[in-house]
């Protein structure tokens, strides 16, 4: 009797067979959907790499493009030399007005003037200059021409303004108000003569 209570109590507690096999069934469980979480996951991966893999394909294509446009660009233009030597000449044509307003602009410092404006108008001279450079276009050209223009009238008004000297105004009022207060005081005296 005591092994059939035993075996009722293996049974009903779980024989080790039996806890085995319901091991076995969770882990199948389990797997089956890890594998398929697994799967999913495998997908979203696979479309994720696709995606990027489309976009790079896009972003070289574009840039493909703009190198073949440059480089037909690159052939169209001619490259003969007279060219080239009006290309170098007008650069350094350019850049010694750039040179000349720098000068311009450090002996009006010098003689006590203000040329803050155009020395901030001249600060964005050398980009300028270094588009046009690469560029070689019309329009780049012109803009550093406008703004060399535009800086020399500025660095004109500036040379034309009455310098402020202080000092000098000082002076001249308190000499003023010592010629005049001599006067009353002449007068003063002249009257009391009389």
């Amino acid at each position: 009797m005591a092994e059939e209570d035993r075996k009722k109590i293996d049974v009903e507690a779980g024989s080790p067979e039996q806890e085995a096999k319901d091991m076995r069934r969770s882990e199948a469980s389990s797997t089956k959907s890890s594998e398929s979480s697994l799967e999913k996951e495998e997908e979203e991966l696979k479309k994720a790499v696709e995606a990027v893999t489309e976009s790079n394909k896009k972003i070289d294509d574009d840039y493909d493009e703009r190198i073949r446009k440059l480089d037909m660009k690159r052939k169209l233009e001619p490259t003969d030399e007279k060219a080239e030597e009006d290309h170098a000449a007008r650069i350094l044509m350019l850049k010694e007005k750039y040179e000349d307003l720098k000068s311009r602009i450090s002996q009006l410092r010098k003689s006590g003037k203000d040329p803050l404006i155009p020395s901030l108008m001249i600060k964005s001279l050398p980009a300028k200059i270094k588009m046009a450079d690469v560029t070689r276009e019309k329009r780049d050209f012109d803009q550093v021409e406008i703004m060399i223009m535009k800086v020399g009238e500025e660095l004109d008004e500036v040379q034309k303004e009455k310098m402020l000297d202080v000092k000098k105004e000082i002076e001249e009022k308190l000499k003023a108000e010592l010629e005049s207060e001599g006067r009353r005081n002449e007068e003063r005296k002249a009257r009391k003569a009389r």
